[in-house]
């Protein structure tokens, strides 16, 4: 039996408790100390492209489990792609929690308000 299947959903599961969102920040959602997932889905959303397939899909299913679905037109690469993308395009994004040691003063880290943040 193949046990291929069994990392992708450990990295889920530990993936769930790290989400910050990332506004630029001069954004009014960066003057609050967190932000909802409802706040969140009203702005507009930069999503993780297939290069970050299962953070993608937490970042999805956490929408879904809130009633929520984001559209975006535009995706991230890497954390520098999305830095740059929330800065210049003033959309939000959600990033894994690490991504604030590397944010620029163009942006912000917020957690999300119950999302389980570490």
């Amino acid at each position: 039996m193949s046990h291929s299947a069994d990392p992708p959903r450990t990295a889920l599961l530990r993936a769930k408790g790290s989400r910050h969102s990332l506004p630029p920040s001069d954004h009014r959602l960066a003057r609050k100390t967190s932000v909802s997932v409802k706040e969140i889905a009203k702005e507009r959303f930069i999503r993780m492209s297939n290069t970050a397939p299962v953070f993608r899909q937490v970042i999805d299913d956490y929408f879904h489990e809130h009633g929520f679905s984001v559209k975006s037109d535009q995706k991230i690469e890497n954390l520098g792609m999305g830095m740059s993308l929330v800065a210049s395009t003033r959309a939000l994004t959600l990033l894994p929690k690490y991504a604030q040691n590397f944010i620029t003063w163009s942006v912000t880290s917020r957690p999300i308000e119950g999302g389980g943040n570490d």
